[in-house]
């Protein structure tokens, strides 16, 4: 097996229902030269069987089994363990393209950026398309203090790990945190600080589905302090870069504080209900 271009790090935790999709459009991909680091996360259906078998189907899948530690230590465990000079995200429930990776990979070779993106469209559980995320009308180069503006205006869609491949090299001294939800609004902006250099292509290639029984989907206390805690600490961020202009940082520091407001609101109604 040749040395990968592409890690594609996919946790899967009762993934049983989705799995087959998800690695049968992953595993098809234009781009061959990828590994697929497959963590089953504490699985108590069938995952863990179904990545067995896929392993065994396909040389390129390297499958982890480990207790349940959530999303963000599966995905700290596949960054350590990849071979590839890019990393790509998946979730386990969701699909791709199989041109994907290959083009997001030769645009960012092409442009000479560390990290490439592209469009996602937001899926039922029947496959009909409910909103098109992330997308841009051409393809475009855009320098990381821009790109961390528009990131950091965003509540949330902008960070998504999933429909991006960045450099492997960004990810050192980068972990993302455990035990909490909402770790790519933790994380993302870390690794564009760090990028020479952000590249968006005009094309949606990445299906995520909307999952009424998602834990991000319901909104609970603990969920409310994971979000106010990334908050928090993308406002730590705002005050420490340097590159913002004064203008760019005083902004950023508003919109930010205006979220945790809003989010403290939110946590302390929450809070009552469930007394």
């Amino acid at each position: 097996m040749s040395e990968p271009l592409i890690s594609i790090i996919i946790p899967a935790y009762n993934a049983e229902k989705y799995l087959d999709r998800c690695l049968e459009s992953v595993c098809a991909q234009t781009l061959k030269e990828i590994e697929v680091i497959l963590i089953d996360d504490g699985s108590t259906d069938s995952t863990s069987n179904l990545c067995n078998t896929w392993a065994k189907k396909d040389e390129r899948i390297k499958v982890i089994h480990q207790e349940n530690k959530g999303v963000s230590a599966a995905r700290n465990i596949g960054v350590r363990l990849a071979r590839g000079n890019h990393i790509g995200f998946v979730d386990a429930d969701d699909r791709v393209e199989v041109t994907m990776f290959q083009h997001l990979y030769e645009i960012a070779l092409q442009m000479r950026c560390d990290i490439a993106t592209c469009g996602i469209i937001r899926i039922s559980e029947k496959d009909v398309p409910l909103k098109y995320l992330c997308n841009h009308k051409k393809n475009e180069v855009s320098d990381k203090t821009s790109e961390l503006i528009k990131l950091l205006n965003d509540k949330s869609e902008k960070s998504y790990l999933c429909n991006k491949i960045f450099k492997i090299t960004l990810f050192k001294g980068i972990i993302f945190p455990e035990g909490c939800v909402f770790e790519d609004l933790h994380s993302t902006h870390k690794l564009y600080a760090k990028a020479e250099g952000i590249v968006h292509i005009a094309e949606n290639l990445y299906y995520y589905l909307y999952r009424q029984d998602s834990i991000v989907n319901h909104f609970t206390p603990k969920k409310e302090i994971d979000f106010f805690n990334a908050n928090l600490a993308r406002f730590h961020f705002v005050v420490a870069y340097k590159n913002f202009t004064h203008t760019q940082q005083l902004l950023l520091k508003n919109r930010t504080i205006r979220r945790l407001i809003k989010t403290d609101h939110k946590f302390k109604k929450l809070t009552v209900h469930n007394q």
